[in-house]
């Protein structure tokens, strides 16, 4: 089984906001540059299809990098909140987005990672394309239930996960407490992924945009 991220654009003249659908349900939404032509740092990439690879370094952490688009290198899908300050190419996953501004970006690509885990499955094809270009809903409203109470196992997993690796001594009761909310964010994410994926059946220089 072949792993689909799709991302579907609405340009605007300072800045590229997009949804990220995984296998056909949105699960966040995304900021890039404006498009100015695949202008190297100044310029979001071309639509078209891509493959990804998982990658991690010190100063993005985990995050993915698209492979194989004309004329650039090292284009990421890494957290950033301000298009033009933070990306040079990029692709920033946001959970919404307000103006010119993404927020809680390291939120929505950690979402991303985690369903692209659960799937156990390393390749994965990015397919990127515009609202002119795509006809038809994309998601199932049956999807799209399954898509919130996901989302919402994984917060609830973050909260257990946060409280107990922070660095103070905690009482037993709130250690016993922070454990069933791990457990019940892991389930809760789990069963919601199985009912999604379940319903969802020559080149110029390269130029490196690394942020």
């Amino acid at each position: 089984m072949k792993t689909m991220i799709e991302l579907i654009r609405t340009y605007q003249d300072e800045i590229t906001t997009g949804s990220i659908f995984f296998n056909d349900v949105e699960i966040c939404r995304s900021i890039e540059l404006p498009w100015a032509h695949n202008a190297p740092n100044m310029s979001c990439i071309p639509e078209g299809e891509y493959s990804l690879q998982h990658r991690h370094t010190e100063k993005f952490g985990d995050h993915l990098l698209v492979e194989n688009v004309p004329g650039r290198t090292w284009i990421l899908f890494h957290p950033a909140n301000h298009a033009k300050k933070e990306l040079r190419g990029c692709i920033a996953p946001v959970m919404e987005i307000r103006g010119q501004y993404g927020m809680h970006s390291r939120m929505a690509l950690n979402i991303l990672l985690r369903n692209i885990k659960l799937t156990g499955i390393h390749f994965c094809h990015l397919k990127i394309s515009s609202h002119e270009n795509t006809h038809g809903a994309v998601g199932s409203p049956h999807a799209k239930i399954f898509k919130v109470l996901r989302n919402i196992g994984l917060v609830i997993g973050a909260v257990g996960t946060a409280i107990l690796t922070a660095p103070v001594t905690l009482p037993a009761t709130l250690i016993a407490i922070s454990g069933y909310l791990v457990t019940a964010g892991g389930v809760v994410t789990a069963v919601s992924q199985l009912t999604i994926l379940h319903d969802d059946t020559p080149e110029p220089k390269p130029t490196s945009d690394e942020s």
